[in-house]
């Protein structure tokens, strides 16, 4: 490398870790050379400990967009670390273009400075308010998945993720790296993963960074390894050409390994060696800064604050808050552009042809109605779940043709990981990237994707409070396999309790009783933007009851009603039914009856639950059957009607079901629901 551009390397490095310092403990841009006591905060919030190295990273990569005229997207797995992102966003001038509150100059650096911790946009963790972030911070783990998912089928893609030694330990780090068997130069996008290993976590080592050969294991997963270490900027920048080489050879389709660049640096580099006696850089304590949480309580604080900030010689830096020229030299003027996909629109089909097994159905539907951009992303489960027809015509998608008993193509449309955070969390990054898809597992393990689900509702709904207009395909979900025709270890319903104490505007479930309801609820899936969309079905036969022009009205409307008027009676009784299995139960009990004038509300649409237009005071008894476990769903219904004395049944947990009786161990089959329609009393 030439000497000006290790100088703005330098240079840059520098201005975001003064920044990234500034933020954490100043009130105000102030002169760092009178500084006083009023000017530190009086308890620091965020994290320092992994700023500098992400700092270090991002230089480098400011360098390597310049150089190959590709701006990528950045993924920061790396917890805790928005003091830095938020430096760099400032410097280069992104932060001020979203937020001209944040524009270059004294009044924007100072607004930058005093905002941090303070506000929705500059918080201590990674928000979505921030430009161009498509995974917040909150959850450790998720970032390499995420990444894979924004290069799939986009060959002109490239994505830079960067994460800690930490993260290696959480979530599905260390698992995603197997999925670069589904990620090829002819059909997907370049991919760089960067490991900031500084040794520790918050409070102890790094497995990692125990481990003598982990480049080693990296390898033996099929990834080229770079080693480096911070503040070699020489060294660096030739690995950073390399991998610009690299990206060449990957657009041109030639057969490259990722590649992973391993920075090894003291925790906390650049800061002071010890503060208060106690080890500081290359110490847990630089992570949260303990030793300086609040200033006031150490002695000499001000003095080791200003010492510190001097250090980055910021009259080289800044000139009345805005980045000299030496800085603004290594970063970047190039304007992303947007990978837009040729998405075709959906033919016009004739469902009535359809099968009447709902999954079947839907197979079929994803066959005729979607394009080559719509994957399925599921664990080792999709001929158990009927898409038998799809796996034949588009195959498993593997990075090379391989000999096998089921089909597999390179670019197939079925990525089938066993692990379901893996498979959401890559199709996450996939929606992010303009492709579109869908999520498909089993009930009983969909609660693992519990966490990154809250994490998804939290991002929409920051960005819509936050006014941010970024437009992205919904997450769409199916759920599977439901616990009624599945064993005591298969039946866990716990994650329709997470998805249903959401708001209705970022989280809908639609509980179709058949299957043209079910295609048409996808349909309306596919539309929605910006929220987290749930199908929940049997992959097991319910009769086909509704008419095409009546699930038009069903879905449209949120449910429907069947009636069974036996008798001339006020004794009006009325089924609340959710689900297609506990609809199928309630419809085939509801004809055993000849003697109760009988109504059964099956509710296709989660918002119906606080929300449903009908005159309750004409039923003299309300039975409600439930899919899942029935509180939340009494404490939604509560909240419209009076529901002291209606009758409520869902999954209780029942140890006594097998395959064949889990309905009627739980109280909710034919035989069940015909009792308690002609018990006069019942036990609440």
């Amino acid at each position: 490398m030439e000497r000006n551009e290790i100088q703005a390397l330098e240079a840059n490095f520098r201005a975001s870790n003064f920044l990234s310092v500034a933020q954490l403990f100043l009130n105000s841009n102030v002169d760092i050379n009178k500084l006083k006591q009023e000017d530190l905060k009086e308890k620091v919030f965020g994290h320092w400990g992994c700023c500098p190295g992400i700092n270090y990273c991002y230089a480098h990569l400011n360098r390597l967009i310049r150089k190959t005229k590709i701006v990528p997207n950045i993924i920061i797995g790396t917890g805790h670390s928005s003091p830095a992102l938020i430096s760099n966003l400032y410097i280069n001038g992104s932060l001020g273009k979203m937020y001209p509150r944040y524009k270059y100059g004294l009044e924007g650096m100072n607004n930058l400075i005093s905002d941090f911790g303070k506000n929705m946009i500059l918080q201590t963790e990674i928000s979505p308010l921030l430009p161009e972030v498509i995974l917040a911070g909150g959850e450790l783990g998720n970032a390499i998945s995420v990444s894979m998912g924004t290069v799939i089928n986009n060959p002109k893609q490239t994505t830079l993720t960067i994460v800690g030694d930490g993260e290696f330990e959480a979530g599905t780090t260390l698992s995603s790296l197997l999925c670069n068997q589904l990620i090829n130069p002819k059909n997907d996008g370049f991919l760089v993963i960067m490991i900031n290993l500084n040794g520790y976590k918050m409070t102890s080592r790094s497995l990692i960074s125990l481990n003598e050969d982990f480049a080693g294991l990296l390898e033996s997963f099929g990834y080229e390894v770079f080693n480096t270490s911070i503040n070699n900027h020489e060294e660096t920048g030739r690995i950073f050409d390399e991998i610009a080489n690299r990206q060449k050879e990957w657009y041109e389709g030639e057969k490259t390994k990722i590649p992973i660049v391993i920075l090894k640096s003291p925790k906390g580099f650049s800061a002071p060696e010890t503060i208060d006696g106690l080890a500081f850089v290359n110490s847990h304590l630089s992570h949260k800064v303990s030793t300086l949480k609040i200033p006031k309580d150490i002695k000499n604080s001000v003095e080791i604050i200003q010492k510190w900030l001097m250090s980055y010689k910021p009259e080289s830096l800044f000139v009345n808050g805005v980045p000299s020229n030496m800085v603004l030299e290594n970063i970047p003027k190039i304007k992303k552009n947007n990978v837009e996909k040729n998405i075709r629109n959906a033919k016009r089909i004739n469902i009535n042809s359809f099968p009447s097994n709902e999954m079947k159905a839907l197979s079929k539907y994803f066959i005729e109605s979607t394009d080559e951009d719509f994957l399925i992303f599921s664990p080792d489960e999709s001929i158990s779940n009927g898409l038998n027809d799809f796996v034949n015509q588009y195959g498993i998608r593997y990075n090379a043709e391989i000999n096998s008993s089921i089909r597999v193509k390179e670019k197939g449309r079925i990525v089938e990981i066993l692990n379901e955070v893996i498979c959401i969390t890559m199709l996450y990054g996939y929606l992010n990237s303009g492709g579109d898809g869908v999520f498909i597992t089993y009930e009983a393990f969909s609660p693992l994707v519990s966490s990154f689900l809250s994490q998804c509702y939290k991002f929409y709904k920051q960005q819509k409070e936050g006014n941010v207009k970024e437009i992205h395909n919904s997450l769409k979900i199916i759920i599977t396999s439901l616990g009624w025709r599945n064993t005591y270890t298969h039946q866990n319903p716990d994650l329709l309790n997470t998805l249903l104490s959401k708001e209705s505007e970022y989280v809908k479930i639609y509980f179709p009783s058949e299957a043209k309801q079910a295609i048409l609820c996808f349909e309306e899936m596919k539309r929605a933007k910006n929220s987290i969309q749930v199908l929940y079905l049997t992959k097991t036969e319910v009769n086909t009851y509704r008419t095409m022009e009546q699930a038009k009205t069903d879905v449209k409307r949120g449910y429907w009603i069947k009636k069974f008027k036996n008798t001339n009676s006020s004794n009006k009784i009325l089924l609340i039914a959710i689900g297609d299995i506990i609809t199928n139960e309630c419809l085939k009990a509801s004809e055993l009856i000849s003697d109760r004038d009988i109504d059964v509300l099956s509710i296709i649409k989660s918002d119906c639950l606080q929300e449903l237009n009908i005159d309750i005071k004409k039923y003299h008894k309300v039975l409600v059957y439930c899919t899942g476990y029935c509180d939340i769903i009494r404490g939604e219904l509560s909240k419209m009607f009076d529901t002291t004395k209606w009758l409520f049944k869902g999954y209780n947990d029942s140890t006594y079901g097998t395959y064949k009786n889990v309905l009627e161990s739980n109280g909710i089959d034919m035989q069940s629901i015909t009792r308690d329609i002609k018990e006069d009393y019942y036990e609440l």
